[in-house]
This record gives structure tokens, C-alpha cells and sequence, in this order.
């Protein structure tokens, strides 16, 4: 897994939006495959389908039990089959009537507003229903891939097995749905081991 890790160096760029995008040569120099994905919205007409991509090392390989098994993942990846050491790629959807509020940068800023006066331990109080002694390292709300505004949370957890994760969870709203796309690594590793790893795969991130 660490050999997948070190893939780069990322450069943040400063403004009050952070773009994270990866540029093409930065691509090609990592040697990124693109994965072409495609949402149904629910209808046969073309224009009821999302068409978005996402580059990933070559070494990722498809997880059809993931894919298959939940009516929100759209697709996943995985390095390999571990339990104990392991990277996994994920995305999936959500559509509500807090979704469909308004764009990507409205949302965001809704987000941004909750937890300035909530804190974030609203937003944990909610994890700790799906993931085992969750530690969030950060939230941000001001990140751009491809021109689109996305929000970041970088969290710690324990998975079913008992072993130490760290998930990088993107996320954005497109057309009235939530778009969340989770790098997952399975194993005791740290942000500062990983974050150039994981936004260069989330810089990819681009819809049609």
C-alpha cells in the first residue's frame, strides 16, 4: 500500500477557495487511469443520467461485492482483498430535500454556517451511528476540483476488523444529489503520510 502512497507532491494554492484540481500532466506523470462513471437518475431518457470520471492508479481494482451490494455506491475500488492493509475507493449518492436546497457552493456554505454554530460534534454525534470511535482530523468547505465547490472531512475510525483507518470523504452536491467520494486506507498511518495521495485522486474528480 505505501508504494500506491507515494505518488506526489501536492502544492495547495491560496485563495479563499482551495483548489485541489490535478492537472493532466500531473496525471500522466502518476500514471492515472480514468474511470468513466455514470449515475441513473431513474429514467431511460440520456437526460436523466450523470456522467462524471475519476483517475485512479491502475493498481485498484474493481469491488464488485461493494458496487453490487448497496443501492447508493455507484462504484468502488480496492488494492486488494486485506482486511488489515488496504486502500478503498468509493463513491456514492444521496438525494434529499436538503440536497436539492441548491448548488454545490450553496450547500457548502449551509454546511459551513451549521458547524460555526453547531461545532463539529454535531457532525459526529451522526457518525457515530455508522463508524466505530470516530476522531474527525478536519472538515473544510472551500476546496474546487474542475471548477466545482467540494467539502472535505478527514476522519479516523475503526473498522469492523478492529484495525486503525483514515478516511478522506469529498463531497459536493450536482443536479439536486449529494456526490461523496471516500479513499479509504486501512492501517495505522497519519494525514501527513497520505493527504498529497489522496487529493491528487480527488483533484481527478470531474463532471460532464
Amino acid at each position: 500500500m505505501k508504494k500506491l502512497i507515494l505518488l506526489s507532491f501536492f502544492i495547495f494554492g491560496c485563495s479563499d477557495y482551495n483548489d485541489i484540481t490535478t492537472s493532466m500532466a500531473e496525471i500522466n506523470k502518476l500514471g492515472l487511469e480514468r474511470k468513466p462513471l455514470v449515475k441513473n437518475n431513474g429514467t431511460f431518457d440520456d437526460r436523466d443520467f450523470t456522467y462524471f470520471q475519476i483517475y485512479l492508479p491502475p493498481e485498484l481494482q474493481v469491488d464488485v461485492n461493494a458496487w453490487s451490494s448497496f443501492e447508493r455506491v455507484v462504484k468502488a475500488w480496492k488494492a486488494n482483498d486485506s482486511y488489515y492493509d488496504n486502500i478503498i475507493v468509493e463513491v456514492n449518492t444521496l438525494e434529499t430535500q436538503n440536497t436539492r436546497r441548491g448548488n454545490d457552493k450553496e450547500w457548502l456554505e449551509i454546511t459551513q454556517n451549521a458547524i460555526d454554530k453547531y461545532g463539529e460534534n454535531y457532525i459526529l454525534k451522526e457518525l457515530k451511528n455508522s463508524y466505530n470511535s470516530p476522531k474527525i482530523s478536519s472538515i473544510d468547505t472551500n476546496l474546487k476540483i474542475n471548477g466545482k465547490f467540494f467539502g472535505r472531512r478527514i476522519m479516523y475510525y475503526i473498522s469492523p476488523k478492529n484495525v486503525n483507518a483514515l478516511e478522506y470523504y469529498y463531497f459536493t452536491i450536482h443536479d439536486g444529489v449529494k456526490y461523496a467520494f471516500a479513499i479509504t486506507f486501512i492501517a495505522d498511518t497519519t494525514v501527513s503520510e497520505t493527504i498529497n495521495f489522496a487529493n491528487n485522486i480527488a483533484g481527478t474528480i470531474k463532471f460532464k
